[in-house]
């Protein structure tokens, strides 16, 4: 989890692959972003703390 700058969002992530934007004040979700495929379109370059990629 981690916060906007500002304090006001929540930013929170999980296993179903969503990232979902949270109203600090009110506790609503403003905004579920969801991807096909785990990390696509993400500029991850030197992040750590991934979790381990499993595949079928």
């Amino acid at each position: 989890m981690s916060f906007s700058c500002n304090g006001q969002i929540l930013l929170s992530g999980s296993e179903d692959r969503t990232i979902k934007l949270w109203d600090v004040a009110t506790g609503r979700c403003i905004k579920t972003l969801r991807s096909d495929r785990l990390y696509e379109r993400m500029n991850i370059q030197g992040a750590t703390g991934l979790p381990f990629l499993r595949f079928a």
